[in-house]
C-alpha cells in the first residue's frame, strides 16, 4: 500500500506542479516537457526519498508533521541538486538556487499531497 501511495502521489505532484510551471510561465505550451522533468524526479528521486523519511519518521517521537515539513524540505534541496548536477554537470551557477529552491517547493507539494492521498485511501479502505 506504501508504494501504491508514493506512485500515485509522484503522478499527481509531477501533473500539478508542471501545471504551476507552465501557469507561472504564462503559456501552457511547456507543459509537457516539465511534466516529463518534473516526472521523472518524482517517480525517482521522490518516491525514494520519501522512503526514507517514512524509516526517520518512524524512530521520531516529536510532532511528525513540522519533522516532515524539515525533513521533506532537505530532501527536495538534495534531490533536486543531484539531478541538476547530473543533467547540467555545471556546479553552481546563477540558476542554482532558484532550482534548490524550486526542490522545496516541488518536495513540500509532494508531502501534502502524499498527505491527502493517504487520508483518501484511509477512508477507501476502511
Amino acid at each position: 500500500m506504501k508504494i501504491l501511495e508514493k506512485v500515485i502521489t509522484a503522478i499527481l505532484s509531477g501533473i500539478v506542479f508542471s501545471l504551476g510551471l507552465a501557469f507561472l510561465n504564462g503559456s501552457m505550451e511547456y507543459f509537457i516537457v516539465y511534466l516529463m522533468f518534473s516526472g521523472t524526479i518524482f517517480l525517482t528521486g521522490g518516491i525514494l526519498f520519501s522512503l526514507l523519511a517514512d524509516v526517520i519518521l518512524e524512530k521520531v517521537k516529536a510532532n511528525k508533521y513540522l519533522l516532515s515539513l524539515v525533513i521533506y524540505g532537505i530532501g527536495g534541496v538534495i534531490v533536486n541538486f543531484f539531478f541538476y548536477i547530473g543533467l547540467y554537470n555545471e556546479g553552481f551557477v546563477g540558476e542554482t538556487l532558484s532550482m534548490l529552491l524550486l526542490g522545496i517547493i516541488a518536495s513540500l507539494l509532494f508531502l501534502h499531497i502524499l498527505l491527502v492521498i493517504k487520508k483518501i485511501l484511509k477512508n477507501l479502505v476502511g
